[in-house]
């Protein structure tokens, strides 16, 4: 079975937004009562969803005896129809696909939850996303139905030799969590190790600031100036598991 057709299960609440979305994608006009009946809850049930939906930054127009509507058409995303497009040797990378209607970052929700095997990729896009990271630090923000946010992961079987060519190793968003921590806590200086390296947008931020980003070379020498001989080898770790 194609590892694929993982999902995580959606709450009732969020079960019912979705099937709203994709009632008003349209853009025409939908009552009160017919959305209450094709979603089987109360009038006042409809309201409590738009208005959660509105508070999300969602544009949902509200004209009395008509109904609710978008103000144009939108393509939502949808999890089925992105599979659809995707060959057979794809979906099997895919650990999961996750299609979120709102998230503060994809990158972040990605690195928080790549929990996937070795050789497959956990990709996650969202209709919002709130408080996403551009590069050097810049702030992306996309409002519902503008674009598409997107993330993914790959885990290897054993980390490349080049590693260290790879921007994305350990990226910004990492070194700037830890830059906040620093200045949240009240901290003299903050240290960020990793057994590979760190992309080139994560230096740039660190400069200047009381971090200290150590890397695999960095604490092999370490470890080696205290009489410790060591070697990193990600495929053996996984071993040990």
């Amino acid at each position: 079975m194609a590892a694929a057709a993982k999902k995580r299960t959606k709450s009732p609440t969020q079960a019912r937004r979705a099937r709203l979305l994709a009632l008003l994608a349209t853009g025409e006009f939908h009552s009160g009562e017919r959305l209450a009946k094709r979603l089987r809850i109360s009038r006042g049930g409809i309201w409590k969803l738009i208005r959660s939906l509105q508070a999300m930054g969602i544009n949902i127009e509200s004209v009395p005896r008509q109904g609710y509507r978008f103000p144009r058409a939108v393509d939502l995303l949808d999890r089925n129809a992105i599979l659809a497009q995707m060959s057979s040797a794809v979906r099997e990378v895919l650990d999961p696909l996750e299609v979120l209607l709102t998230v503060d970052s994809t990158n972040r929700y990605v690195a928080e939850n790549a929990a996937n095997p070795p050789g497959t990729t956990h990709v996650c896009v969202a209709e919002i996303q709130n408080a996403g990271r551009g590069r050097r630090g810049r702030s992306w923000v996309a409002p519902f139905g503008c674009g598409i946010c997107m993330s993914m992961s790959w885990q290897f079987v054993e980390a490349p030799p080049t590693f260290s060519a790879l921007s994305l190793a350990v990226g910004v968003a990492a070194v700037r969590d830890l830059y906040g921590t620093v200045l949240n806590e009240g901290a003299n200086k903050g240290i960020l190790v990793t057994t590979s390296d760190y992309g080139p947008d994560a230096y740039t931020f660190a400069k200047g600031k009381p971090l200290t980003l150590m890397n695999g070379a960095n604490l092999l020498h370490m470890l080696e100036k205290h009489g410790h001989r060591a070697k990193i080898d990600i495929k053996a770790a996984r071993e040990l598991r």
